[in-house]
């Protein structure tokens, strides 16, 4: 199944850290199934960040890029979308930036330099 003439890809796929439209849905199906679309995870005490690629365009206004990638805070079974980006290389920086706040220290900590979760902005 092909997707209308002159009407805006929805789906995507990646072609190395690129992603390019793919406007066969079954294509698209095929690819995704086995693809690799982590961009970064990591883990700061309780709490996971994950940072992927979803393959399809999350922006749903019309206005500006396509929005294709994702970072989500988990704590627990808990998740909480952080951001939403057009590029790999955006994503990549916007989950640094994930992770660096979850590293600030924390401002009641008994300077021992540990690591906070406070992610009440978040949750």
């Amino acid at each position: 199944m092909k997707f209308e003439a002159g009407k805006a890809a929805m789906t995507y796929v990646l072609e190395g850290k690129k992603a390019v439209p793919c406007h066969d849905i079954e294509n698209w199906g095929k690819w995704f199934e086995t693809a690799f679309r982590v961009v970064a995870q990591d883990q700061v005490a309780d709490v996971r960040i994950s940072t992927v690629f979803l393959g399809l365009d999350h922006n749903f206004t019309g206005l500006g890029p396509p929005l294709l990638f994702e970072t989500m805070v988990f704590h627990g079974d808990d998740g909480e979308q952080v951001g939403r980006y057009p590029t790999w290389e955006a994503a990549e920086a916007g989950h640094q930036k994930v992770l660096k706040i979850l590293r600030m220290p924390d401002p009641e900590d008994d300077g021992q330099g540990e690591e906070t979760n406070e992610t009440e902005e978040w949750f």
